[in-house]
């Protein structure tokens, strides 16, 4: 944050009060700069005080806002709802607020549930894009993709249509992830490798961790395939990596482990670079055995933007 001084006098701020450029709030709120954009042009939320040479500045009081709108999506309020009731200030219980927001994303999920019941494309495909237009990702990953993966997972358990509905569902939402990835802005100098603990791992999972990291700015190297020990190694060398995200369906088990990192030896600290494992639920972990590899456990995948979040505000990205 800085003091900016040569901003218009458009609107009734100071110009002397603390601001932030758009990448800065980025880091704090999360929300990449391409949506803050589109929050102002398209949908009339945010009205940041402009340089001489138009550059975008915010204050504390569009942090405040953002936030305030984040709390509303958290809800389930699509976004196109959102201003009047951030301009009448309109508020809830806690109790009424967590009940409301419950039932928004639960009415998603059984939305696209029954759209893939009746094996309709499009009305799966409009709804993905739809929720991708309204909601940042890091929300639409925690309350409607992981939850969905949790509800098919249960569903497919013996189903005798599991791989059809597989094959027609996973290439929408790669797709989406894939062209969301494509578009976010990233700094070069922040790589990571995304890789999957083994070939059985859905690749909307990766590409949705993959998006996860460049929407906190990492330039993602994304795998299809787990590499070996050998291999990981070869690319810490050649490319100055900053993390490698191991992505699972479950804990892997210590021959994967060696496989994936080369027994007891430790990748991490040889190289100053970040290992963090998702397998999904239902694992026992040896914490010990894993920290001695280097490797930080985050669990859920879902878990990822939390643990990204925290890091920006170690970095000195705080309120």
């Amino acid at each position: 944050m800085k003091q900016q001084p040569d901003t218009t006098d458009s609107n009734s701020k100071s110009s002397q009060q603390l601001t932030m450029t758009i990448t800065e709030l980025s880091e704090i709120t999360t929300i990449n700069a391409v949506t803050l954009r589109a929050w102002e042009r398209r949908y009339g939320l945010l009205n940041p005080r402009r340089s001489s040479k138009g550059h975008r500045f915010y204050t504390q009081q569009d942090l405040q806002l953002i936030q305030a709108i984040q709390q509303w999506l958290a809800r389930g309020v699509p976004i196109g709802k959102v201003k009047p009731l951030v301009a009448k200030d309109k508020l809830t219980t806690e109790s009424e607020a967590e009940s409301d927001s419950g039932d928004l994303w639960q009415d998603n999920l059984s939305q696209l549930l029954d759209s893939l019941e009746q094996l309709n494309l499009d009305a799966i495909s409009k709804q993905i894009r739809q929720l991708d237009k309204e909601y940042p990702l890091a929300l639409l990953s925690e309350h409607f993709f992981f939850p969905l993966a949790k509800a098919l997972l249960n569903r497919w358990q013996n189903h005798y249509a599991a791989q059809v509905e597989q094959s027609l569902l996973y290439p929408i939402l790669e797709q989406t992830l894939q062209f969301k990835l494509d578009k976010l802005p990233v700094d070069n100098s922040q790589c990571w490798l995304v890789m999957p603990l083994t070939n059985q791992v859905a690749r909307w999972k990766r590409l949705m961790g993959s998006a996860l990291l460049a929407s906190h700015r990492k330039k993602v190297i994304f795998c299809d395939h787990p590499l070996s020990a050998s291999q990981t190694e070869y690319l810490f060398k050649g490319i100055n990596l900053q993390g490698l995200l191991l992505v699972g369906d479950k804990y892997p088990s210590s021959s994967e482990l060696d496989h994936l990192l080369g027994g007891n030896k430790s990748l991490a600290p040889q190289h100053q670079s970040k290992i963090w494992l998702a397998f999904g639920t239902g694992a026992t972990v040896s914490q010990q055995q894993l920290q001695q590899r280097g490797i930080k456990v985050i669990g859920e995948l879902g878990q990822l933007p939390q643990l990204l979040q925290g890091e920006n505000n170690g970095n000195g990205h705080s309120q």
